[in-house]
């Protein structure tokens, strides 16, 4: 496994392509000038000390060496060794509602950052699960297959926007589904979904994902963002106003919080229901310990433990390259040949 710490100096790799061509140009031009004045075979007699053969391999030498050069300034890092590390954990898939409802401020400052720093504390506390991240509107997408790297999970759920999603709606059951198809075929009692939404639904598939759900064994635990009185729903404009979303009658619409869905969802699958809004540290630890009592699953994980630099290997190429190039004369004489002369003398 390798990389380039600095992949932006690639972009260095230019001059050895301006170089080639400002060769070959070159050579054009002088085989065009040699033509000029007569007949090439007998213009370059009157210059014997010159090797066509050799001044082709004092470029190619110096252009390899630029591109040595580029590379190791470009720093190419490579693993040094590698490792597998012994995990104990569940495999959780978060299920994150960015539906335009979850744009109401009935809780502060609104229900999706409620919800996103709700999934950011329940990463934190299981560091030896592997997540998988699905938001959902209309439609669910799978930000994040199941990956031990929960850095990759932090950035997305801090990423996660009503703008991500295409389609605006509201389907928990699609959205289950997903996340469903997101964890590992037979392993039962290892699974986990947790499904952070306002609960409005508005497509008739829920029944039969949470069958689906049960047959497999996956636990669903479901938090509830927003209040039973409601909100409307500001929409960010860009003005930078905030005007209020609005149905297809011109009316202001009110989302309000569908805690009885929710609660189903959860009484399916052998889950718990929490509302944070009140107390979040005490709803945090109830879903916590529920999750908890989920089998754990044993795997391996191979990390590798550190990139080690080569930068230095290139630099040591391109500079016993060009010691080699300053060696080679471009006349037709051998290395070295002031010793013939000694010997001639």
């Amino acid at each position: 496994m390798f990389r380039f710490e600095y992949p932006f100096h690639l972009s260095l790799l230019l001059l050895v392509v301006v170089a080639v061509a400002a060769f070959l140009w070159y050579q054009r031009w002088r085989k065009s000038a040699v033509k000029k004045i007569g007949d090439e075979e007998i213009v370059t007699k009157l210059f014997p000390e010159y090797s066509k053969t050799k001044h082709l391999l004092k470029f190619i030498l110096v252009s390899f060496s630029l591109l040595l050069i580029v590379l190791g300034y470009a720093n190419f890092q490579w693993g040094s060794a590698g490792k597998k590390i012994n995990h104990a954990g569940i495999d959780l898939a978060i299920v994150l509602d960015i539906s335009n409802s979850m744009l109401a401020n009935d809780v502060k400052p609104d229900r999706l950052t409620i919800a996103k720093q709700f999934a950011a504390n329940i990463i934190n506390h299981f560091p030896d699960d592997r997540i998988a991240i699905i938001t959902f509107a209309g439609a669910p997408f799978l930000q994040l297959p199941l990956t031990p790297d929960h850095a990759a999970a932090q950035m997305l759920i801090a990423d996660a926007s009503e703008k991500n999603s295409p389609e605006q709606g509201s389907d928990l059951g699609l959205a289950i589904t997903s996340a469903i198809n997101a964890l590992p075929e037979n392993q039962n009692h290892y699974k986990a979904i947790l499904l952070l939404s306002d609960g409005e639904d508005f497509e008739p598939d829920l029944a039969d994902a949470l069958r689906t759900a049960s047959d497999e064994h996956i636990m669903i635990c479901t938090v509830g963002i927003g209040t039973e009185q409601g909100s409307n729903i500001p929409i960010k404009n860009a003005g930078n106003e905030f005007p209020l979303l609005r149905d297809e009658k011109g009316e202001v619409v009110l989302t309000k919080l569908n805690e009885e869905t929710l609660k189903q969802i959860a009484t399916a699958t052998n889950g718990i229901y929490v509302h944070p809004t009140i107390e979040i540290n005490k709803s945090l630890k109830a879903i916590a310990n529920r999750l908890d009592a989920v089998k754990k699953n044993y795997y391996d994980e191979k990390l590798f433990t550190e990139y080690e630099s080569r930068f230095q290997i290139f630099l040591l190429g391109a500079f016993i390259i060009l010691v080699i190039d300053f060696l080679n004369s471009s006349k037709k004489q051998k290395l070295f040949s002031f010793k013939q002369k000694q010997k001639a003398t």
